[in-house]
């Protein structure tokens, strides 16, 4: 008869061969089959208990057949959260259960986990952050922010957010889509798109969002820009910078105005495209235009230029771009501001139904009007001014008698003309304009032209912010309903500072909104006055006369030096989100606090800098405003022991705390990692930076609006909510971390600590396969986690190419890369979604266990049944392949004291008393701590010593109990072994495993 040793080295030695031949078993094949068939279709945790097959198939796999009957149980730990330290799974002592509760996903209610949501936490930050980069969203969009914060997830379906306004509104204008201009037919199509199909609408309607520039366009202004960067370092850095906010800024730039507004926009094309204002065209042409050329140009002047080039028909030889030179022709063929066909071919549809609807029924009438609206469909198109539509009296004609327009008796056609022209290209919202002053035929005529001017002295989105600012001041929610029914209804005809300063109702809303103070016993004329200077006035001066309520009130409105409306002014780019989140401030606080040390004087000063940090830290929008605050500078630097130069100014503190706060932590070559941990710890704790940047086409760096707005939610083909597409889930991130962490053991804990919370943040951003492995410290994680190593002498490409046919290959296929290069590849594989192309791919909603798990969990069913098979043959033999398979779980050796068949092998691997178990249970835990430390369960060549010491003292144990016969018996006839030589195989020295951490094991060493 073969001894234990003997029959579990043939198990052992080639372990793969035996999973495999009980795998291919018929029952456990049979068994196998019906699990992943069936395993999709449970929806409760009652639908799974309630299926023995399935449900004793898992349980075996985890080693809990034991626990099979304990149902109510077994509800408890499946409807626990692994994730919740105090919940029912992680209060067990015995370690079994967690794994198992993390294998599915079931709520407490017992329901399986509904992933679907219309945007998930990275895409609902991505769609904030965009919204706050926006220039058309003014200085108070953090009411915006927490309203699309506190009602995203509510969403439901795309009816859902189409019919909430501001939560529409806020959607497309993150992605630089005007929802005025935009219909609701087009965004629905193009968030039921999959946006990684390239014959889908989104990504096969081209460039539909009318951004200023398409993306080749604005990727190829950013080569120039690089061109003409200086080399040296700072220059470098600063480009950077500059590149990073053109590319997030300009995908929502509309229009000219919105441009021209934004100084660093002009500031990079005027140099990416080489602008030369000092040229003699271009003197020449600010001369014509009453410039003084004998002094530099004045920045109002070359805005004027510029506006001029940028909107040129460049089919005209003529035009101000081409006259003007090269790079004013490149820049005004790169952006799309040139001349817009006069009307929409929503108008033009809704022109043509009037004057059907205004011709005669008669025959006759109706094949004139057929006639007449053919000319007008076919020629409005080519139209771009009002002059051009003027001179076409079959379209003028058309029009007017589409609005039933008429003139008084006498009216010569040069005076109709005039008035037709003036209500084309004025304000019909103006209440003293030509349109507004006629009769509402006239006003609608106006209405239906794109050369219309309207002008707002209050964007609409402002004006939301004015409402909500009103509700809190005067403590209700959407401010008092009849004082914010007339303001909303009176704004849009206000067209100057005046205007509104005058009336008294406009005037105290305004006030009582932006909290303004008046002098004691002002006058209601000093009032109006002081109230028109901060509307006339610059922000930044606003604020520094009357306060930052005055700053706010003055960035609200868009009145100039005038008084008179200007559309585009005071657009300031505010983020909306919280530049240090609480956790981050919170750390900080605590490190400065740290670094006071006990003096008293110090730690007094200390706590007003924390009083003042923490104030002054809530009201930072941009990065620019944390370094613009010497006290904050002084405050961060000191909190994480950056250091500056002897003899730095407040300038170059500044100018270094931004390239820190600016630069990307987990890049080696970044910045703040250049400058040493500190400053690494300094910028990891700001969001002023990208913590991933591996996906940048999919995430939209260079994406169309509408792509971009696409991949930002999650809609099916029927407008419900589906599962965002995720590289890995947040259970399989949760499995993944806590592997890497625990790997890297007590000296390295600080590093994986840091590495898990960067992974963590930007493991949802990662959208392909090619994002994820260009990113060295996510692999780092991940591979680290599973226990998959880099083979020595592979290249940095041929290392991508293994990990790329590993993590994009079928699990459940035993010929796949994953499959044949081992369990840790397979296991790494199943943790992520990438499908075959590379790209995240979604599981189908609402699964107990994703089709990735279920397939692996054929693994350790197969484990259990050869574990079972050999028990039947040898029980001893069964405990050393359970204990093998376990091993690597064991943290304490309370789990071991749990567990009597871990506890029967530690016992007999040591030759520990059975009368051990009389100790508390503390000594007996110092005792099999002694003899094996967890550890040492992990290192294959100790944990082998083990094993073949309980073999070989389970066959020593028996002999002595036997009654008659020896050893020797033990073995096959005719073996020359005798009992010392048995004994000797149990001396791990002999077997050249160092026991230094194993003292009991030393024993064996003796004599």
């Amino acid at each position: 008869m073969l001894s234990t040793y003997a029959q579990y080295q043939i198990y052992a030695r080639d372990m793969g061969a035996s999973l495999k031949r009980v795998a291919a078993e018929p029952a456990v094949a049979r068994d196998t089959a019906y699990y992943r068939a069936n395993i999709g279709k449970v929806k409760t945790v009652d639908d799974f208990i309630g299926d023995y097959r399935l449900f004793s198939y898992a349980m075996k796999a985890y080693g809990l057949s034991d626990a099979v009957q304990n149902r109510g149980f077994m509800r408890k730990v499946l409807t626990s959260d692994p994730a919740d330290a105090k919940s029912f799974v992680n209060t067990l002592t015995d370690g079994r259960y967690k794994p198992f509760a993390l294998a599915f996903s079931f709520t407490a209610n017992g329901k399986v986990v509904d992933t679907a949501v219309a945007q998930d936490a990275a895409q609902q930050s991505d769609t904030l952050a965009r919204f706050g980069s926006q220039t058309l969203v003014g200085a108070n969009s953090s009411a915006d922010v927490a309203y699309y914060k506190a009602h995203i997830g509510q969403v439901t379906s795309l009816d859902g957010l189409v019919s909430n306004d501001r939560l529409y509104r806020i959607a497309l204008q993150a992605y630089g889509i005007d929802p005025a201009t935009t219909s609701v037919d087009t965004v629905r199509h193009m968030l039921t798109s999959d946006t990684f199909d390239p014959a889908s609408t989104v990504n096969a309607s081209g460039h539909p969002s009318d951004a200023a520039q398409s993306s080749a366009d604005l990727q190829a202004t950013v080569v120039r820009y690089g061109a003409t960067t200086a080399s040296d370092a700072s220059s470098q850095a600063l480009g950077t910078i500059e590149t990073a906010y053109y590319r997030n800024a300009m995908p929502g730039v509309t229009g000219v105005d919105g441009f021209l507004s934004d100084d660093r926009l002009v500031a990079y094309a005027t140099q990416a495209f080489g602008l030369d204002y000092a040229s003699a065209a271009v003197l020449k042409l600010a001369k014509a235009n009453g410039a003084d050329t004998t002094k530099p140009l004045t920045a109002a002047m070359k805005s004027d230029i510029l506006r001029a080039a940028l909107t040129s028909d460049l089919s005209n030889a003529s035009s101000v771009a081409r006259t003007l030179g090269s790079g004013f022709t490149a820049a005004a063929a790169s952006f799309d501001f040139g001349p817009t066909a006069i009307q929409s071919p929503a108008r033009t549809a809704d022109i043509t139904t009037r004057y059907g609807n205004a011709a005669g029924s008669d025959a006759a009438s109706q094949q004139a009007a057929a006639t007449e609206t053919a000319y007008y469909v076919a020629k409005i198109p080519a139209v771009k001014t009002a002059a051009q539509f003027l001179a076409d009296p079959r379209l003028v004609a058309y029009a007017t008698a589409a609005y039933g327009l008429t003139f008084p008796t006498g009216t010569t056609p040069a005076q109709q003309a005039a008035t037709l022209q003036a209500a084309m290209t004025g304000d019909p919202t103006d209440p003293q304009g030509v349109a507004a002053k006629g009769d509402s035929a006239l006003l609608a005529f106006a209405s239906a032209f794109n050369s219309a001017k309207v002008v707002r002295a209050q964007a609409g989105d402002a004006a939301e912010s004015t409402v909500d600012l009103y509700g809190q001041a005067t403590g209700q929610a959407g401010g008092a309903a009849d004082e914010t029914a007339y303001y909303l209804a009176t704004m849009p005809g206000v067209k100057t500072a005046d205007a509104l300063a005058s009336d008294a109702k406009l005037a105290a809303y305004v006030t009582a909104a932006y909290h303004i103070a008046y002098p004691d016993g002002a006058s209601d004329a000093q009032k109006q006055a002081q109230l028109k200077a901060i509307l006339t006035a610059d922000p930044a001066v606003a604020g520094a006369t009357y306060g930052d309520g005055a700053r706010r009130l003055a960035a609200a409105f868009q009145f100039n030096a005038a008084g008179v409306a200007q559309q585009g002014r005071n657009a300031v780019t505010a983020s909306g989100l919280e530049a240090q989140p609480a956790a981050p401030l919170q750390a900080t606080v605590d490190l400065y606090t740290e670094r006071l040390g006990t003096d008293p004087v110090a730690t007094l000063k200390g706590a007003k800098e924390t009083a003042y940090y923490r104030t002054a830290i809530a009201k930072v929008a941009t990065v620019d405003d944390l370094v613009a605050d010497p006290r904050l500078v002084a405050y961060a630097a000191a909190a994480y022991g950056v250091a500056f130069a002897d003899g730095a100014t407040q300038a170059d503190k500044a100018s270094e705390m931004k390239a820190i706060l600016t630069s990307d932590p987990g890049d080696p070559k970044s910045v703040a990692s250049q400058l040493g941990d500190s400053a690494r710890q300094l910028a990891s704790s700001f969001t002023f930076n990208s913590a991933y940047a591996g996906d940048d086409a999919i995430k939209g760096g260079g994406q169309d609006g509408f792509l971009a707005l696409a991949a930002a939610f999650n809609f099916d083909a029927a407008g419900h909510v589906t599962d965002p597409r995720l590289a890995q889930s947040a259970k399989d991130t949760q499995s993944t971390l806590t592997a890497y962490v625990k790997q890297a053991g007590t000296a390295g804990r600080a590093v994986a600590q840091a590495d898990a919370t960067y992974y963590a943040a930007s493991i949802g951003d990662v959208k392909t396969l090619g994002g994820f492995l260009s990113d060295p410290r996510l692999v780092k994680v991940a591979t680290a986690a599973f226990g998959v190593a880099r083979p020595a002498g592979l290249s940095d490409a041929q290392w991508s190419a293994r990990l790329k046919s590993a993590l994009t290959s079928d699990v459940a296929n035993p010929k796949s890369a994953a499959s044949t290069l081992g369990p840790a590849y397979r296991a790494m594989a199943a943790a992520f979604n990438f499908a075959s192309d590379g790209k995240v791919a979604r599981d189908p909603a609402r699964l107990a266990q994703s089709g990735k798990a279920a397939a692996l969990v054929a693994d350790p069913y197969a484990q259990q049944a050869l574990d079972a098979e050999a028990a039947t043959r040898n029980k001893a033999v069964g405990l050393a392949l359970n204990f093998g398979q376990r091993a690597a779980g064991i943290t304490s050796a309370y789990q071991i004291l749990a567990d009597k068949s871990l506890l029967s092998v530690v016992q007999t691997a040591f030759n520990l008393p059975s009368s051990m178990a009389t100790l508390d249970i503390d000594t007996q835990a110092r005792i099999i701590t002694d003899a094996v430390k967890p550890s040492d369960l992990r290192d294959p060549k100790k944990l082998g010593v083990i094993l073949k010491n309980f073999a070989i003292r389970t066959d020593i144990n028996a002999a002595a109990k036997a009654s008659s016969g020896s050893v020797l018996t033990l073995f096959d006839r005719g073996s020359s072994d005798s009992a010392d030589s048995l004994l000797s195989l149990v001396n791990p020295a002999a077997q050249g495993v160092d026991t230094s951490s194993m003292p009991i094991l030393q024993l064996f060493n003796q004599g």
